[in-house]
């Protein structure tokens, strides 16, 4: 049978605001939780979880957590896996998409003014004067000469236009929610190794408990536990349900390696080996 590896998870921050996320959580993420501790995969990445701790008030606070490294959470065995045996993270491929901030220029021309100046033109002719030659003894009054005086073309004036003014339209501002910030911080496992006929046990520092992960007696390799005693080193029976029972939510827990296992690799110099995350 192929080895699991195990998954990652991460030590959770508390604090006021990531309190009251958490709580909002409770309807949604946390709503099938049945017990301390309860994994839930992340609906929009296969490579994520949340473990859904109680919170003492009768609901549970969602914390998200990465598997490790080529590794995907299936949710039919709760942990992870490899990332080609786990069903969710075939069908639904990770989707990266990148929104770019839209750049407005807005181009104002400045306003053109032009007002021609008035021309007068007045044109006058010199005054023609005639004079009929005296006739003897006879007297002839002179003329008034006569005066033609062109008459003077009106002053025109014209208005000045007002300057063409065009403003292209403002952009509608875009104003976006801010969204709730959540913190992943990806840890790595604890593996303990107790070989055949020894005794050993898990343990977590500060105040974290055990959360076991997977278990298994028999041999995987021929490095672990060297012995001559070697036969095969592809068999196992899995031991998650004994190793649970003496350790899970435990600060530390002792255990034994062959207590009552069976041999389900004959011949074979084996060992308990056990996969936990100290939450």
């Amino acid at each position: 049978m192929k080895f699991l590896i195990v998954l990652a998870l991460f030590t959770v921050f508390h604090s006021s605001q990531g309190a009251s996320f958490f709580r909002k959580a409770q309807g949604n993420i946390c709503a099938d939780a049945t017990h301390d501790h309860y994994l839930v995969p992340d609906p929009t990445d296969c490579h994520y979880f949340y473990s859904c701790v109680a919170d003492g008030l009768g609901g549970f606070n969602a914390h998200r957590f990465k598997c490790a490294a080529n590794l995907a959470f299936d949710d039919n065995q709760k942990q992870c896996d490899y990332e080609e045996l786990v069903a969710s993270c075939r069908a639904t491929p990770t989707t990266t998409t990148t929104t770019t901030e839209p750049t407005t220029t807005t181009t104002t021309p400045e306003p053109t003014t032009t007002t021609p100046e008035p021309t007068t033109t007045t044109e006058q002719e010199e005054p023609e004067t005639t004079t009929e030659p005296e006739e003897p003894e006879t007297t002839t009054e002179p003329e008034e000469p006569e005066t033609t005086t062109e008459p003077e073309e009106p002053e025109t004036t014209t208005e000045p236009e007002e300057p063409g003014t065009t403003t292209e339209p403002e952009e509608p501002e875009t104003t976006t929610e801010p969204q709730p910030e959540t913190t992943t911080t990806e840890l790595l496992p604890h593996t303990e190794t107790i070989c055949e006929n020894q005794k050993g046990g898990l343990s977590c520092e500060g105040s974290k408990t055990i959360q076991v992960h997977s278990a298994f007696y028999g041999r995987h390799d021929g490095e672990t536990c060297p012995s001559s005693h070697i036969q095969t080193t592809s068999c196992h029976s899995d031991r998650l349900e004994y190793v649970r029972a003496e350790c899970e939510g435990k600060q530390e827990c002792r255990l034994a390696s062959n207590n009552g296992f069976g041999d389900p690799c004959g011949g074979t110099y084996k060992y308990l080996q056990a996969t936990y995350y100290c939450i």
